[in-house]
C-alpha cells in the first residue's frame, strides 16, 4: 500500500522539454495528476501517456479526447481535493484497472498525435 503525503509527492515546473531532468521526472513518475480547468490541448497528457504514466485529469480542453473518454486515464467530472484524492486512491488500489488504462494509453500518442499519423492532413493544409 502506498503511503501518501508531502514526502511522497513531487511538484515540478520549468523543466525543458527533452532535457535530462524532464526525461528523469517522467521515468520516475508513478502517477500524473492534471487538475487544470483552463487547458486548451494538454500536451502534457500526451507526454504522460507516452511514458506509460497513469493519468488523472480534469475534463478541460481536449483531455477527454486525449484520454480516449477515460479509457486511457481517469477523468474527473469535478475537480476538488476530495475528487482528486478519491481518484489517486483508485489508481493505487486497483493496479490491474490502472495498467489496462496505461496499456491503452501507450499506443495513442503514436496513433493520433505523431507526425506520421497526421502527415496527410498536414499536407492538405499546406497545399491550401
Amino acid at each position: 500500500m502506498h503511503q501518501l503525503g508531502p514526502k511522497s509527492c513531487r511538484f515540478t515546473k520549468n523543466r525543458g522539454d527533452g532535457s535530462r531532468a524532464w526525461l528523469q521526472r517522467w521515468r520516475e513518475a508513478e502517477l500524473f495528476v492534471f487538475p487544470s480547468t483552463l487547458e486548451t490541448f494538454g500536451i502534457v497528457l500526451v507526454e504522460a501517456l507516452s511514458f506509460g504514466v497513469p493519468v488523472i485529469s480534469s475534463k478541460a480542453g481536449a483531455a477527454e479526447e486525449i484520454l480516449d473518454n477515460g479509457r486511457a486515464g481517469l477523468l474527473l467530472d469535478q475537480v476538488s481535493p476530495e475528487t482528486v484524492a478519491k481518484a489517486v486512491k483508485r489508481v493505487l488500489e486497483k493496479p490491474s484497472e490502472t495498467m489496462a488504462r496505461v496499456s491503452r494509453g501507450l499506443a495513442l500518442p503514436r496513433q493520433k498525435y505523431s507526425l506520421e499519423a497526421n502527415w496527410d492532413r498536414l499536407a492538405r493544409l499546406l497545399e491550401g
